[in-house]
């Protein structure tokens, strides 16, 4: 699975101290997987820094800037993850990780690796019916069936514009339509990311107000 892997994770220059822990975590965990970071106008030397925390790091640069305000900025981080996620998918042969910035690692995630064997789709379940997801951790294998589902996501978020959580809200109502199509499975309990289950390895933090909890 590690081979045929890439992990992917967005991040704009408001963002780089929270994205520290995530690429030091994968550097020092699983510094084997290959990371790609989308950089939303990220600095040279935002750049450098994570260059140098991780061996096995590339960017993707997108210099998009027209925003209206912040806002705008941080709901397309959220929207960007969707046709980025399609974009490796159709280029490579590899299956996309995509983490958020404020996702970390507390150990090896080995059995999670094998777990995504099993799936087309896993991503945190808050609700099964009709599907709702925590959209931070998204694992999607790379089939022409998972492209043109990606595709679909990637248009139904743009027909909202720059719109937070319009990415997260749609992810549920395009997978809902191919549940019984696809294999869809939330996060094991050991890999939830849910920051108050001390038993997960894989923490989410859910925005830059939160602190790592060790």
């Amino acid at each position: 699975m590690k081979d045929n892997l890439i992990i992917l994770t967005v991040c704009n220059e408001p963002y780089v101290k929270i994205m520290v822990s995530l690429i030091e975590t994968l550097n020092r965990f699983h510094p084997e997987i290959p990371v790609r970071m989308l950089s939303l106008n990220l600095s040279d030397e935002s750049k450098k820094m994570f260059s140098e925390m991780h061996s096995n790091i590339s960017f993707i640069d997108d210099g998009f800037s027209d925003f209206k305000d912040f806002q705008e900025e941080r709901a397309y981080c959220e929207s960007c993850r969707t046709w980025n996620i399609r974009e490796i998918l159709e280029e490579t042969s590899k299956n996309v990780f995509y983490l958020d910035g404020d996702v970390y690692l507390e150990d090896r995630i080995d059995g999670l690796l094998e777990f995504f064997e099993t799936v087309d789709f896993c991503a945190r379940m808050k609700v099964e019916e009709p599907l709702r997801f925590n959209a931070g951790m998204i694992y999607v294998k790379n089939t022409p069936k998972n492209i043109s589902i990606i595709k679909e996501w990637e248009d139904a978020t743009l027909s909202h514009g720059w719109v937070w959580l319009s990415a997260q809200n749609e992810l549920g109502n395009v997978l809902q339509n191919y549940k019984s199509e696809v294999v869809v499975k939330t996060f094991p309990k050991l890999y939830d990311g849910v920051d108050t289950n001390m038993e997960s390895v894989l923490v989410h933090m859910k925005g830059p107000e939160k602190k790592k909890r060790k």
